[in-house]
């Protein structure tokens, strides 16, 4: 009797422990590895953008890109055509500094990254009031390779800013 009461009682705990440890959302290693891909993919997209150059190598062959006035733009070399064209232009003068990045995994190779970012240019190519804007990245893992395969791009209202991350 006393044999059966301890095998309840450890069947009991044990239960308990998988029960507890279930509820845990603990991120798997290649989770993260791949979240720290993606924010480095982001961060490289910001310092091209800094820097005024064509960041084509981070996009897929087949992307989308709709900016901030709605232009839209499809498949990589269009996409690298007209950013050297706004560098030359419009937006010859515009620096972004990046705010904060959330990223949510869809599948283990699809991802979905929100960027937030300061910006001072306006589509004439003169200064704005400072703003903030709001990216929108879908991302494909390729090859063991995360790459954007959509980007848009959208203006804050001042009167709404978004919430940051604690």
């Amino acid at each position: 009797m006393k044999r059966v009461l301890m095998v309840a009682v450890l069947v009991c705990v044990a239960a308990g422990v998988v029960a507890s440890l279930t509820a845990i959302e603990v991120q798997p290693p290649s989770t993260r590895d791949d979240e720290a891909a993606i924010r480095r993919v982001i961060a490289d997209q910001t310092a091209a953008f800094n820097r005024h150059e064509v960041d084509r190598a981070l996009f897929t062959e087949d992307a989308d890109f709709v900016n901030a006035q709605g232009i839209w733009l499809k498949r990589a070399a269009d996409i690298e055509r007209a950013r050297k064209a706004q560098f030359q232009n419009a937006l010859k003068a515009a620096a972004i500094k990046l705010l904060d990045v959330r990223v949510r995994f869809v599948r283990s190779d699809v991802a979905i990254a929100h960027a937030t970012y300061s910006g001072m240019i306006g589509l004439d190519g003169l200064m704005m009031p400072p703003h903030e804007e709001l990216g929108l990245r879908v991302l494909a893992k390729t090859n063991d390779r995360w790459l954007v395969t959509a980007f848009h791009i959208t203006t804050i209202s001042a009167r709404q800013p978004p919430a940051r991350q604690q």
